[in-house]
């Protein structure tokens, strides 16, 4: 769905949306119900907006068919924002791997070409057709850490978004923020292991036992790490960490020497974070240290004046020099033109496999250790292929290497779990709204129908909303590992 904002084509919203515009979600109920000090005018002008009069209240069935709801899912970055709209049936449930819903339509902006956060999503609510029709929840997966539902992007001068404040100014649901890599670990709950993933170990001789911990790692632009726990119900909830910033360990001699190469090149004292090396922009950093660094052929120290100039290979050192924030893809793909290249490959290949391992050890994830992110994908012969640098390191783990060896580990081939990930936190609000507000005697549908006629003809204030269900509710339904 990669297109850009000037090859997309408006997409209206279904006639069934179309039909239902103003009052199809439970989220919006708020937002339209009276207050009693409001105007008699404002009065009139919302009852009609809703096809319905100051007339007595109609009784659940008479007003339009309101059967399903919209919500958002976005992904954003530093450089773009991307979106996607869905109608959600109203008495869907999220079980498996499935998230109910249908695409009605997305799309990338630039966030360069907009002043505010604010603004590019009142284009896509006008681009898609749906500004009297608002999401009734929203999940945005966004770059950074979220503090109380809030995130300041570090490379926007000036862009903090609040989804309590962003709801309340678009008129919409409620919006959660996440963090992307906290998507990620939801996303992998929608995975088809059996299409979307290359078991590199399998534990087939230990009984499936669900609701046991999951855990995932992830090197693209950064290195991300998330867990996931059950809880009674069988509810799986992701949990943020910063593991990528965690300490390197040197390994070797020549890891002990990119570790002081690095500490000096960024200035720490003591330590450099693993994100340094496994990540894009870590694989130039490896490359950096290889091409100055004083190493025998073999890629180990050597004594002073030896150096591996004479194996860089000129067109190829200069393209990954002049490729900016894309370098670390320029060495991935020169491993076969340039010996320098296809050693930083493997130094970090096995980095990245040992801290995959701290990750098995600290989380203990018997119910799957994921290997997802931008890189392992495209370079899946690092990990699949039998003596591989990445498992290797992943079982070096001295007295407690029988216990990694107890953990199944997959590679992820899909990389658009960050987003199915926010579309299942999106549905699930949703659906934990409408199961909080439905009637026990009557259907979702009716409860909502009965509840909008009399809230959009009474001058009396709405009843206070209900009482959240306790902790993992839930939610529609149950996301658990079959």
């Amino acid at each position: 769905f990669a297109q850009s904002r000037e090859s997309t084509t408006h997409q209206p919203a279904p006639p069934r949306l179309r039909i239902a515009r103003g009052f199809s979600t439970l989220a919006m109920f708020e937002s339209i119900m009276f207050n009693p000090t409001t105007n008699p005018s404002r009065r009139e002008r919302k009852a009609r907006d809703l096809s319905v009069s100051d007339a007595p209240a109609p009784v659940a069935g008479e007003l339009c068919e309101i059967d399903s709801s919209l919500v958002l899912a976005g992904d954003i970055g530093g450089t773009n924002s991307r979106f996607r709209l869905f109608e959600v049936p109203n008495d869907a449930v999220v079980e498996g791997q499935n998230v109910p819903g249908t695409l009605v339509f997305e799309k990338i902006y630039p966030n360069e070409e907009f002043d505010s956060f604010e603004s590019i999503v009142r284009t896509f609510f006008h681009e898609t057709g749906v500004e009297d029709c608002k999401p009734a929840a929203a999940c945005l997966a966004v770059a950074g850490p979220v503090d109380r539902n809030t995130v300041e992007f570090t490379n926007r001068d000036g862009w903090r978004i609040c989804g309590e404040e962003l709801a309340k100014s678009l008129s919409m649901g409620p919006v959660r923020l996440i963090n992307d890599f906290v998507a990620a670990g939801y996303g992998l709950l929608t995975l088809d292991e059996d299409t979307e993933t290359i078991t590199l170990q399998d534990v087939p001789e230990r009984p499936t036992r669900t609701g046991e911990p999951i855990a995932c790692i992830g090197a693209g632009t950064g290195l991300g790490e998330v867990f996931l726990t059950a809880c009674s119900n069988g509810v799986y909830e992701a949990w943020p960490t910063e593991g990528g910033h965690a300490e390197f360990a040197a390994r070797n001699d020549l890891t002990y020497e990119l570790q002081k190469f690095l500490k000096k090149k960024f200035n720490e004292k003591n330590r450099v974070s693993v994100e340094r090396v496994v990540s894009g922009i870590g694989l130039a950093n490896v490359y950096s240290f290889l091409r100055q660094a004083q190493c025998d052929a073999e890629g180990q120290p050597a004594a002073a004046g030896s150096q591996l100039m004479d194996k860089v290979v000129k067109e190829v050192d200069e393209e990954i020099l002049n490729a900016g924030d894309q370098a670390g893809g320029a060495v991935a793909k020169n491993t076969g033109r340039c010996e320098l290249c296809a050693l930083a490959v493997d130094i970090m290949f096995s980095t990245y496999g040992a801290e995959a391992g701290v990750a098995a050890l600290k989380w203990i994830p018997k119910g799957g250790l994921y290997i997802a992110g931008g890189i392992a994908p495209k370079n899946k012969g690092y990990l699949v292929e039998e003596g591989n640098a990445f498992m290797e390191a992943y079982y070096d783990k001295g007295r407690l290497s029988k216990v990694v060896k107890d953990i199944p580990v997959r590679l992820v081939l899909s990389e658009d779990i960050g987003q199915r990930g926010a579309q299942l936190v999106a549905t699930r609000l949703l659906l934990d709204q409408l199961q909080n507000v439905a009637q026990p005697c009557i259907s979702t549908t009716e409860a909502a129908k009965a509840m909008l006629a009399a809230q959009a003809c009474s001058a009396l204030p709405p009843a206070p909303a209900p009482a959240r269900a306790p902790c993992c509710p839930r939610l529609g339904g149950i996301n658990e590992r079959r």
